[in-house]
């Protein structure tokens, strides 16, 4: 196998680390794509699951998959450029990452500019869920009600209230929380006796909260509660809104799974650059060397014992030169040779003839 330039190991180099950025960028997308226990997660969940559909800017997945996925396949093209070599697989691997940058940049840009309308859309989708389709606990689970339990999730992990505060389910009810406020207010406590709740349950705050959202104790919440009384009389419970708790995270995980793709591209482009210097290299060394062929053939020619090697050279120089006369000394000069010494050859470049095209 033959030794690589500098250059040449500079591309392999950057062509590896592109490909392994983009795996891991890939890996980082299908994480974001499949992630439900997240806030990520709980917007994705709560958007999809009122709206029937995804939104394009709350799933950096639908850009960093299927752009890490492509970039892994710049390596087998960047390896065959240089290990071969092949100027068609340099030329391919160049227009290759040119396409991938072309493509790669937009998506970025759109995700990260278009926060404020994702913004404005999510907040409109989880008013109306919560208006909607919030029941509260313990009828989040026994109603088998999945984006109910997502917000009672969302308040409990969070230690908030609501969307914008808990004012949702007292002053505002009827804009935030109608069907929560018309049908499920009624808390049960454990002697027997009800009273209506002016708060939800998932208001209140709770000791060893985690451990009953791991083990899906809904049906003990009560036993977590540091006030059981806290829905009637909205002691120990939080007043703060979830939406901007939840906006600020979902934009951080966007703005640096999104944000930190400029690291490949950083190194794409440095192996544009290298790919440059590669193939303008390898071009001035394919150029010097058929020339420097052409050369020891015609000397040859001029040599030779006999008359078949001037003949055979002279209809060599007469194809490289198509637009000249038969004359074996009248050598046709172009800006190829510009600096060569025509003494240098042994006389195969006459200086009695020698012009310049």
């Amino acid at each position: 196998m033959r030794t690589l330039d500098t250059e040449e190991k500079v591309l392999v180099g950057l062509a590896w680390a592109f490909a392994v950025l983009g795996l891991a960028f890939a890996g980082v997308g299908i994480w974001c794509l499949a992630d439900t226990s997240t806030l990520l997660g709980y917007a994705n969940s709560l958007y999809y699951n009122s709206q029937g559909s995804s939104l394009f800017g709350l799933q950096p997945g639908f850009t960093l998959v299927p752009c890490g996925l492509a970039s892994v396949f710049a390596l087998p093209i960047g390896m065959a450029a240089t290990c071969r070599p092949s100027k068609s697989f340099l030329i391919a691997f160049i227009v290759y990452m040119c396409i991938l940058l072309l493509v790669e940049l937009p998506m970025t840009i759109t995700v990260l500019a278009g926060w404020p309308t994702t913004k404005t859309t999510l907040q409109t989708a989880l008013e109306n869920s919560m208006k909607d389709d919030y029941v509260g606990l313990p009828y989040s689970y026994t109603h088998n009600k999945p984006n109910s339990l997502i917000f009672d999730k969302l308040m409990l992990e969070n230690k908030c209230c609501g969307i914008n505060s808990n004012t949702d389910f007292t002053n505002n009810y009827f804009t935030y929380a109608s069907v929560w406020y018309n049908g499920y207010r009624s808390y049960a406590l454990g002697n027997g006796t009800s009273l209506t709740a002016s708060i939800p349950a998932a208001c209140c705050m709770y000791n060893n909260v985690q451990t009953m959202i791991n083990n899906s104790d809904w049906l003990n919440y009560r036993n977590y509660m540091q006030n059981q009384l806290c829905p009637y009389n909205q002691g120990y419970s939080y007043a703060v809104g979830c939406y901007s708790t939840l906006t600020t995270s979902v934009y951080s995980v966007i703005s640096l799974s999104v944000g930190c793709y400029f690291i490949p591209i950083i190194v794409q482009v440095a192996a544009l650059v290298a790919a440059g210097v590669v193939y303008h290299t390898a071009h001035h060394a394919n150029e010097v060397a058929d020339w420097t062929q052409y050369d020891k053939q015609y000397n040859n020619g001029r040599t030779g014992r006999n008359g078949r090697g001037q003949q055979q050279q002279q209809q060599q120089r007469q194809s490289k030169r198509p637009d000249r006369g038969q004359d074996d000394d009248d050598v046709y000069y172009t800006g190829r040779d510009a600096g060569r010494n025509p003494n240098q050859y042994g006389g195969g470049w006459g200086s009695n003839n020698y012009r310049r095209a």
